[in-house]
């Protein structure tokens, strides 16, 4: 789920286009590996990440795709930019 999390955000700040989106989305449908949360609520989930391993002081360290083959650790994804993930993952 954090793959399409993360691809959701590097779609949304234009790193992949909406047609890279959807090859990764398929991609990992392909491999029947989970593309939605089904059973919790976003809140619950960004609980759940908040303690993650990858969480720190300031928030949730992310790796995103400056471009396709291309990617980076960003820290300055903002509740809202998750939480709109989220909602794509809850579809």
């Amino acid at each position: 789920m954090g793959m399409v999390i993360a691809a959701y955000i590097s779609k949304e700040r234009k790193g992949i286009t909406d047609k890279e989106f959807e090859k990764i989305i398929n991609t990992l449908s392909s491999y029947h590996l989970p593309i939605s949360f089904n059973n919790l609520s976003n809140d619950d989930i960004m609980q759940i990440a908040r303690h993650d391993k990858k969480s720190f002081s300031a928030g949730i360290k992310f790796i995103l795709l400056e471009k396709m083959g291309k990617a980076v650790i960003d820290t300055s994804v903002t509740d809202g930019e998750y939480m709109a993930a989220l909602d794509y993952t809850g579809k």
